[in-house]
């Protein structure tokens, strides 16, 4: 069927789909093609789709499960070694394990800043929303980076673009 449509295969004709499914639910959205755009989502779900749809930058996937375990209100150092425990428990890794996976997760969020653009790719269950608390909480040091909020899978949702300081 992928080749009497013109394409090379089926996993060709099934990317070519998820672009135009993607452009289809976001119509005013424009890809810019910066590779100083960082896409943060709590899973690499939609990576490949929206590489397919011709998005550049870094995507950053954040993977701590906060609905599960203790999120307990601590200093940064405090937070990340519970957080980190609970993991190694959890699911069985080794603290090497736990350990460099904090480690990818917390210098991407080091390295924002003011001159950052963010695109955040979140839906309205418990688990993209606290990606989403934890994510905007560590931008209090980022100053005003830009920022667009994605509702997934949520056709004609308002997207909010503007700055991603504590005062926006």
């Amino acid at each position: 069927m992928a080749r009497e449509a013109g394409f090379a295969s089926w996993p060709k004709l099934i990317a070519h789909a998820d672009a135009v499914a993607f452009a289809t639910r976001h119509p005013d959205f424009a890809a810019t093609g910066e590779a100083s755009v960082q896409h943060w989502r709590c899973g690499n779900d939609i990576e490949r789709s929206l590489r397919v749809a011709g998005f550049a930058g870094s995507f950053q996937m954040f993977d701590d499960p906060m609905v599960m375990g203790p999120v307990p209100a601590l200093p940064d150092d405090d937070y990340w070694a519970v957080r980190a425990a609970f993991a190694q428990h959890a699911f069985g890794l080794s603290a090497g394990d736990a350990g460099q996976r904090q480690a990818v997760q917390r210098r991407a969020l080091a390295r924002l800043n003011a001159d950052s653009e963010l695109v955040l790719w979140c839906e309205a269950d418990a688990y993209d929303q606290l990606f989403l608390v934890r994510l905007l909480a560590s931008l209090r040091s980022a100053g005003s980076a830009v920022c667009r909020l994605l509702p997934i899978a949520r056709p004609g949702w308002p997207t909010k673009k503007g700055g991603c300081g504590a005062a926006d």
